[in-house]
């Protein structure tokens, strides 16, 4: 199996952990009792992994039922979404990875100084018709998915590279898809995202920026920042962990990215397993929040994304 990330330290796991008022045991004692809940759940298909109970509870900031609740939408919304989105949501799909080698998803192997993990969003291409939001998307989703079991951090930084962006491709991620995106990653595996970068950006940054104003959250947008070169970003991320042809030490943004298709590949079995998973809702003890947003019960529809 390929890996995606450097191997983090004792130093780093118990300061990650303490960042979240937590020890090494009283994190175990957590996830111990998280898992009987799931256990005792009779309409849930599964029990995710030590590592994945682990993760949602970072995720919910170590609140019990936020976690239950981030754990129940999970295992709901996935298996909703390929009726929803009309597609094959495997990663391992001939689309997803077709477009992955157009739309870049890459997780830095190395943590910041401060504990986060560096995600990179690159288009390798002007070509319009190898541009997919949504396909980029769901290999977002299904690595962040690959996250919740292998890494282990504070949260996020997210850089978007615009170099090959241009007006056509702006208007293909409209509000409403954001605003999806940004509520199914809310309910099941949101972390806590300590800034944005934007680099190598067009023109049309301006439209961007407006759609990331009507679709999110203040607090996010708050935390966007358009970078006019590489240097000014060097003062949000290290230098070293970023990508050669970014200025950094670490691999290619293309030898990354072939590691993370050969992650995904080494999950095949994994996703596999996941699209077999059902949530008997005639079992479920009681309706989620909030469970109209994407039509948890009754007579639910496609979802409008585009």
């Amino acid at each position: 199996m390929v890996e995606l990330f450097e191997k983090i330290t004792d130093e780093q796991r118990l300061a990650i952990l303490a960042h979240f008022g937590k020890t090494a045991e009283s994190s175990k004692c957590d996830v111990i009792a998280l898992k009987e809940w799931c256990s005792k759940q009779p309409h849930l298909p599964d029990v995710p992994c030590d590592s994945m109970l682990e993760s949602f509870l970072r995720l919910s900031k170590y609140n019990f039922d936020k976690a239950k609740s981030k754990i129940d939408n999970f295992y709901t919304l996935r298996m909703k979404m390929p009726h929803l989105l009309q597609i094959d949501i495997n990663p391992n799909s001939t689309q997803l990875r077709k477009n992955a080698d157009y739309s870049y998803v890459i997780k830095l192997p190395q943590l910041t100084d401060d504990l986060y993990r560096v995600t990179l969003h690159k288009l390798m291409t002007k070509d319009l018709a190898c541009f997919n939001p949504l396909l980029t998307f769901l290999w977002h989703f299904n690595l962040a998915i690959v996250g919740m079991i292998e890494d282990c951090n504070r949260g996020y930084v997210l850089i978007y590279d615009f170099q090959n962006y241009g007006l056509s491709h702006v208007t293909k991620i409209t509000p409403t898809m954001v605003k999806r995106a940004s509520e199914i990653y809310k309910k099941t595996l949101t972390a806590s995202v300590k800034s944005i970068h934007f680099v190598n950006c067009p023109s049309i940054i301006d439209h961007l920026l407006t759609v990331a104003r009507v679709a999110l959250n203040p607090k996010i947008v708050s935390r966007i920042f358009v970078h006019p070169t590489l240097d000014s970003l060097y003062s949000h991320v290290p230098r070293k962990i970023l990508p050669c042809d970014y200025g950094g030490e670490e691999k290619s943004a293309k030898e990354l990215n072939e590691i993370v298709k050969a992650k995904m590949w080494d999950y095949k079995g994994f996703f596999d397993h996941l699209d077999g998973l059902q949530v008997d809702e005639n079992l479920r003890p009681e309706n989620l929040i909030d469970d109209d947003f994407l039509g948890f019960y009754g007579n639910f529809t496609k979802l409008d994304i585009d």
